[in-house]
C-alpha cells in the first residue's frame, strides 16, 4: 500500500507548487491518480494473498511481461503527456521508477489473471456437437436480419460519410490535375509531364472505383450524391456479407446456438458498426479484405481439405489481392505473416503451400501495378508519406537543438524542408502542418480555374514544388546522423506519434467536431465535395440531412466512449489492447497456426503508431469492426482445442 501511495503523488503539475495542501489534493483526486492506486492495489493483493496462475511456455510469459511495461510506459507517457507534468527533483523520479513498476506488475497480473478466464470460460462453455445448419440459409438468414436492422442509418446518413481525403480522391479522379499538383504535398519530380491525374496517394484503384461509382450516379441519374452512396451502399454490403460469414463460420465449429444468436445480435444491434462501415474510406474496404482472409483461413482451419480446394483458394487470392489494392502497408503485413509462417510452421506442408501462393500474389501485384503506372504515367505517392517518424522527429530537433547542426546539414534539410518553418509548424500528434497538406491555396475558383494563391496564414513545410530524389536521399543520410547524435528525439517524437494506440487512458476528445471528423463522422455542418465537371459545379452535401439527429448521435457516442464497460467496445485504442490478449491467449496454448491468422490484425498495430496523427480513431477500424469476429475465432480455437 506504500508504494501505491507513492506512485499516486509522484508527478505534480507546474501549476501546483508541493507547499499548497488543496492542489495536491486535487492532483490525488485525478482519475488516472485513482485508477494508479487502484491498480497497485490490486497487484499487491494478488502478489500477497491470491495469486491466479496459469500454465504457459516461457515465450509467452516472456511477452506478457513485455507487454505489460509497455502497457505501462504508454499510460505513464500519456499522463505525462496530457498533463504537462514535471519533476521537481530526483525522488519523484525515483517515484515515477516505482510507479513504473508498479504498474508493470499490475499489468503483468491481470494479462496473466484474463488469460486463465478466457481458457477456464471458453473450455467448458461453448462448443458442442457440429450444428446441422445448411450453411447457405442460415448465411442469408443473418445477412438479411443484419441489413433490415442496418437501414435506419443508411436512411438518415445518406448518402454517406466522408472526410477531405475522399473529397481529394474524387477531385483527382474528375480531373482537376492542377489542384492535385498544389494541394497533396507529391513532389513534382514525380510528376515529370504525367498525363494522368489520377496518382497513388490514396490507392489508385480504390480512387478509380469512388470516382467510377459517383460518375455513374451523375450520368445516370444526374445526382453525384446517389453515386457516393453508391460506394458507401458497396461498403456496407460487403460488411454484412463478411458478418453473415462469419455466423456461418462459427456454426461449423459447433459454437453454441444462444452464443451463436447473441454474435448475430451484436453485428445487427451495434450502432458502431454501420456508422463506421459508412465511412467512405479505404480503411474500411481494407479492413473488409483482412477479415475475409482471416474468415476463410478460421474455416480452412476447421476443415484442412479445403486448402486444397480450388474454390477456396481463388477466394482466398480475391482477399490478399483486395488488402494490396486497398492499403500500401498491406504488402509489409502479408511479408510478415508468410515469414511466420515460413519460420513456425514449416512443418505442415498445407500451410507452406499457402505461404507461397500469398508470395506469388504479391510479386504478380507488384510488378503488374508497376507496369500499369509507368505506362499511363502515374505517380505512386511522394516518398515522405510514409515517413512520418522521421518528419516529426527533424521538426522536433529543430525545435530542441537549432544551433547544433552543421551548415551542410541544415542546406540538405532545407532542400526538403523550410527549415525555419520547421520548430512552429511542429505538432506533437500531427505530421500533417509539416507535410503542408491542406488549406493553403484558395482552391478551385466559380469559373473552374485553380488558383495558386497562397493564403496569407499558410507556412511552408515540405518543399514538394522544387524537392529532387537526390535531396531526399542526402536529407536522409544527414537525418540518420542527427538521431544518432540525439537518439532521445527520435524517442519523444515516436512516443508523441503513437502512444494513444497503447494507452488505456487516451480517450476520443469531448468536442463534438473532433469525433465528428476524426471517429465518429456524422455531425460535420456544411461540408460538401466540389467538383467541377464539363463546365459545371457538381456538389456533393451530406451534412444536412438529419442535422439535429446526427449531432445527437455523436453526443451520444462522447458520453458512451468515456463510460465503462461500453468504451471497450467503442474506443479504437482499447480494442487494439483486447485484441493483443486474444492474441497472446491463443499462443499461450502453442496454437500457431490459429496465432499466424491473427498476426494479419496484430501488424497493424505499429503501422497506427507510425502513422501521421496519433490516436486517429480511423486508423484503428480493422480492430473496431473486427474485435466480436475474433472474439468468437478465438472462442472456437481453443474451445476446439479442449474437445480435441
Amino acid at each position: 500500500m506504500i508504494i501505491s501511495v507513492m506512485a499516486l503523488i509522484s508527478p505534480i503539475n507546474k501549476s501546483i507548487l508541493l507547499t499548497d495542501i488543496n492542489g495536491a489534493i486535487a492532483e490525488i483526486l485525478k482519475s488516472e491518480n485513482i485508477i494508479y492506486f487502484m491498480a497497485v492495489s490490486l497487484a499487491l493483493y494478488h502478489i500477497l494473498i491470491h495469486v491466479n496462475k496459469i500454465e504457459t511456455s516461457l515465450l509467452v510469459r516472456v511477452i506478457n511481461v513485455v507487454f505489460a511495461i509497455i502497457l505501462a510506459t504508454f499510460m505513464n507517457y500519456g499522463i505525462l503527456f496530457r498533463s504537462d507534468l514535471i519533476f521537481f527533483s530526483k525522488v519523484n523520479l525515483l517515484l515515477i521508477l516505482v510507479k513504473e513498476t508498479g504498474l508493470s506488475l499490475a499489468f503483468y497480473i491481470g494479462l496473466n489473471f484474463v488469460e486463465s478466464k478466457l481458457i477456464k470460460y471458453f473450455s467448458v462453455n461453448t462448443l458442442s456437437k457440429n450444428n446441422r445448419t445448411n450453411n447457405y440459409h442460415l448465411w442469408l438468414k443473418w445477412f438479411l436480419i443484419i441489413f433490415i436492422c442496418w437501414i435506419p442509418y443508411l436512411f438518415v446518413l445518406y448518402p454517406g460519410i466522408s472526410n477531405s481525403d475522399t473529397g481529394n480522391q474524387l477531385v483527382e479522379f474528375f480531373n482537376h490535375g492542377n489542384w492535385i499538383r498544389d494541394d497533396y504535398p507529391i513532389g513534382w519530380y514525380l510528376y515529370n509531364k504525367h498525363i494522368f491525374t489520377i496518382t497513388n496517394q490514396h490507392n489508385f484503384l480504390v480512387t478509380v472505383l469512388y470516382g467510377s461509382n459517383v460518375k455513374i450516379g451523375y450520368l445516370l441519374f444526374h445526382n453525384a450524391a446517389f453515386g457516393l452512396f453508391m460506394n458507401s451502399l458497396l461498403q456496407v454490403a460487403l460488411m454484412i456479407a463478411l458478418y453473415a460469414y462469419a455466423m456461418v463460420v462459427f456454426n461449423d465449429y459447433g459454437m453454441n446456438k444462444n452464443v451463436l444468436k447473441k454474435i448475430g445480435l451484436f453485428f445487427a444491434l451495434f450502432p458502431l458498426l454501420p456508422v463506421t462501415t459508412m465511412f467512405i474510406t479505404k480503411n474500411v474496404l481494407y479492413t473488409e479484405a483482412v477479415l475475409w482472409s482471416i474468415l476463410l483461413l478460421t474455416k480452412a482451419q476447421k476443415n484442412k481439405a479445403l486448402l486444397k480446394k480450388e474454390s477456396w483458394n481463388i477466394l482466398f487470392i480475391l482477399s490478399i489481392i483486395g488488402q494490396l489494392v486497398t492499403e500500401k502497408y498491406a504488402i509489409y503485413v502479408l511479408i510478415i505473416f508468410t515469414l511466420f509462417n515460413f519460420i513456425f510452421l514449416y512443418k505442415n506442408g498445407d500451410y507452406l503451400i499457402m505461404s507461397f501462393k500469398v508470395i506469388s500474389v504479391i510479386l504478380i501485384f507488384v510488378a503488374g501495378q508497376s507496369a500499369v503506372f509507368k505506362s499511363f504515367n502515374i505517380s505512386n505517392g511522394d516518398p515522405i508519406e510514409g515517413e512520418s517518424l522521421m518528419i516529426q522527429s527533424t521538426a522536433l530537433y529543430q525545435k530542441k537543438y537549432p544551433n547544433e547542426q552543421t551548415v551542410y546539414q541544415k542546406k540538405a534539410i532545407n532542400k526538403v524542408f523550410v527549415i525555419k518553418n520547421l520548430a512552429s509548424l511542429y505538432n506533437p500528434v500531427d505530421s500533417d502542418p509539416v507535410k503542408s497538406s491542406g488549406n493553403k491555396k484558395t482552391g478551385l475558383q466559380p469559373d473552374g480555374r485553380y488558383s495558386n494563391h497562397l493564403l496569407n496564414e499558410f507556412k511552408e513545410g515540405y518543399r514538394y514544388r522544387t524537392v529532387k530524389k537526390s535531396d531526399i536521399q542526402t536529407y536522409k543520410k544527414v537525418w540518420i546522423k542527427l538521431m544518432m547524435k540525439h537518439p532521445l528525439v527520435l524517442l519523444e517524437a515516436f512516443m508523441n506519434g503513437g502512444y494513444q494506440y497503447l494507452d488505456i487512458l487516451s480517450l476520443p476528445s469531448n468536442s463534438a467536431a473532433t469525433v465528428a471528423s476524426d471517429s465518429f463522422n456524422v455531425a460535420h455542418p456544411g461540408i460538401y465535395i466540389p467538383i467541377y465537371h464539363r463546365k459545371e459545379w457538381i456538389r456533393i452535401d451530406y451534412s444536412n440531412r438529419f442535422l439535429k439527429l446526427r449531432q445527437a448521435m455523436s453526443a451520444m457516442y462522447n458520453i458512451f466512449s468515456k463510460l465503462p464497460p461500453f468504451m471497450l467496445m467503442i474506443n479504437g485504442n482499447l480494442l487494439i489492447i483486447l485484441t493483443i490478449m486474444l492474441a497472446i491467449t491463443v499462443l499461450s496454448l502453442k496454437l500457431y497456426k490459429e496465432f499466424s491468422m491473427l498476426l494479419l490484425l496484430l501488424v497493424q498495430i505499429p503501422v497506427c503508431m507510425l502513422s501521421p496523427v496519433n490516436g486517429n480513431q480511423r486508423y484503428t477500424y480493422p480492430f473496431i469492426l473486427s474485435f466480436m469476429i475474433i472474439l468468437g475465432i478465438v472462442q472456437c480455437f481453443i474451445s476446439s482445442k479442449n474437445r480435441r
